[in-house]
């Protein structure tokens, strides 16, 4: 039996990628830097940290610059993630809560980023517990961001259920022990073929657990 579920935040609570991917776009652009779509999509669901230390996996002094660049780049873009809520996610929660789940936020974004999306969306009484990817050893698709919201919300991981969209969350799920459903993505394609389930909407979400 379940007891908890452990949600991702881009793809899954807002539908910000599409608006991140280009963002990304337009830096690299900016920059001068040039990156395959394999490379965009299999980032999808990744920090800025993680994204950089892909690229430039043995320059650290390249990663920290581009991760310098980019926080200053992305200032000019302004957000309004109240408007990118997906479809049901507040009937969701609610009913979750009402039915006695444990409920979790584990994303590869930062801790302030996370915050500051749950307030702005007014969803932060609905989760126990949020824990950021870039405050682990290692981000998605490693496992940590996964153990470390179970351990908090005090289940084991194999009772809970993990609500991704992203290959790398995917894996860092499933790695974790927790089955995973993918919620598909409506405007791009990504391989969700480790998933336990994918779904097309979140509102399936209370009839996996209650089957």
């Amino acid at each position: 039996m379940k007891k908890a579920v452990i949600f991702d935040m881009d793809g899954v609570i807002i539908q910000s990628e599409i608006f991140y991917l280009k963002r990304r776009e337009l830096f690299f652009e900016e920059q001068g830097i040039i990156v395959s779509d394999d490379f965009q999509q299999n980032t999808i669901g990744s920090n800025p940290k993680a994204m950089f230390e892909a690229l430039f996996p043995n320059d650290l002094v390249k990663q920290q610059e581009m991760l310098v660049a980019f926080a200053n780049f992305r200032k000019d873009f302004k957000v309004n993630y109240s408007e990118m809520l997906t479809d049901h996610i507040q009937e969701v929660l609610t009913w979750l809560k009402s039915n006695g789940y444990k409920v979790g936020l584990a994303s590869a974004g930062e801790y302030h980023s996370l915050i500051h999306v749950l307030k702005d969306t007014k969803l932060t009484e609905f989760f126990d517990v949020v824990v950021s990817g870039a405050d682990m050893p290692k981000s998605k698709p490693a496992p940590d961001v996964y153990l470390a919201a179970a351990k908090k919300l005090g289940v084991d991981p194999s009772e809970c259920v993990a609500i991704e969209d992203s290959t790398y969350g995917i894996q860092a799920a499933t790695s974790a022990g927790i089955d995973c459903l993918a919620l598909k993505p409506k405007d791009f394609v990504i391989n969700q073929s480790q998933a336990t389930e994918i779904m097309l909407s979140l509102q399936e979400i209370p009839n996996w657990l209650t089957r």
